[in-house]
């Protein structure tokens, strides 16, 4: 088996240590504090001054520190009066600051729904937010582009599908009427007309049937309904019903699977998964070749990769088991590996084919074995074609 290494992030640290509100009432109540601290100290330094000193009734002040000397309320007045003054101030201007910040913060957010190419700057004080800000405004900007994308190859698909079905159904007029017109048909002609028309109607089926996939998938959420299954014994039956496509390409296959392996699982929407991997390892197998299915310990598949996969998250450590199914084909680039589990994406070469589907069965596949909480990777060289879920 090729070696992978396998990363799977179970979630993202959360990079904000204190919050904005955070930060600006901590600045108050540091302003705050300094302002008391400042004002207590020149209070005391100045009363300690003045008592140093002697004053006289013909000095100007002495009439107003002999009222202040007989009523030290007016002091303590005086004092609160410019604490609370001080403290007025200090916090207007903080206000005014954090207004001017949901001002930045506003006009962040209407830049996050631009198409432009400029990242956002905000002040200094609004790193954090800054950073979060051109974050999101990247991922929308590259929703926005994967939304494009998909309708385009949605468009582009319905296109190819809408010719595709004209030509089979063509077909399948064209050879009835014939069988219809002319009573007079051997035999022969007439079964190989028949099986003719048959041959193209079950062309015809399976289009108009990834026509209901394209709705599903896009309109409906896919929900389990788990039940305990002898996954062995069911890839098993699945490869025997499997034997008469093979024998088509004169294709074998192999099982290497561990005995009575039991897995909680939804049955239908496994089974379409596997269908999908069974009929993918035809499509794209060259003739006279072997395709592989193995169904292991997580332990063993760690050995026969060659090295030790990387496994991060909440799940990691947690794989038990891996399914493989092994084919030799022309080898996928490796930039397609992952681009394959797109919506709507299909290799050139299924183009113009019985293999040219509508592009969902590998994304439809990798959805289900994700909404069991496992996961599905495909690898490719050498002529060597394998998909690997891990459950």
């Amino acid at each position: 088996m090729m070696s992978k290494e396998i990363k799977l992030v179970g979630g993202k640290e959360s990079r904000v240590k204190k919050t904005l509100s955070g930060q600006m009432l901590q600045r108050l109540v540091g302003q705050i504090l300094l302002f008391v601290a400042v004002t207590g100290a020149l209070a005391g330094i100045t009363y300690f001054w003045l008592r140093s000193k002697t004053w006289y009734e013909g000095d100007p002040w002495y009439p107003l520190l002999h009222d202040m000397d007989d009523n030290p309320w007016i002091c303590a007045t005086l004092f609160f009066a410019w604490l609370a003054a001080g403290i007025g101030v200090i916090s207007y201007r903080l206000i005014e600051r954090m207004i001017h910040y949901v001002d930045d913060i506003t006009e962040g957010v209407d830049h996050i729904y631009q198409d432009t190419e400029e990242r956002l700057r905000m002040p200094p004080e609004l790193l954090v937010v800054e950073e979060q800000l051109n974050e999101i405004r990247e991922n929308a900007r590259s929703s926005r582009r994967a939304a494009r994308e998909a309708e385009q190859r949605k468009m582009d698909l319905i296109v190819y599908l809408a010719h595709d079905l004209k030509t089979p159904l063509t077909s399948v007029i064209g050879y009835l009427a014939m069988l219809s017109e002319e009573k007079e048909i051997p035999e022969h002609l007439r079964e190989r007309y028949l099986g003719i028309a048959l041959d193209k109607s079950e062309r015809l089926e399976e289009l108009i049937n990834e026509f209901f996939d394209i709705t599903r998938f896009n309109l409906s959420e896919i929900f389990l309904e788990r039940s305990s299954v002898n996954v062995s014994r069911m890839l098993e039956q699945m490869a025997y019903e499997f034997r008469p496509m093979f024998q088509e390409k004169n294709l074998t296959y192999r099982l290497d699977l561990q005995e009575n392996v039991e897995i909680s699982l939804d049955v239908d929407k496994m089974s379409r998964v596997f269908d999908n991997l069974f009929k993918n390892a035809f499509y794209y197998s060259y003739g006279d070749t072997e395709i592989v299915i193995r169904l292991g310990a997580f332990e063993d598949w760690e050995s026969l990769s060659g090295e030790s996969a990387c496994l991060e998250g909440e799940d990691a450590g947690e794989w038990k088991h891996y399914i493989s199914f092994e084919n030799r084909g022309k080898t996928i680039p490796k930039a397609k590996t992952e681009q394959i589990f797109q919506q709507f994406f299909r290799m050139e070469s299924a183009r113009g084919t019985r293999t040219g589907g509508a592009g969902l069965g590998l994304a439809i596949a990798r959805e289900i074995v994700r909404k069991h909480g496992w996961e599905m990777i495909c690898e490719s060289q050498d002529e060597v074609i394998l998909f690997t879920i891990f459950l």
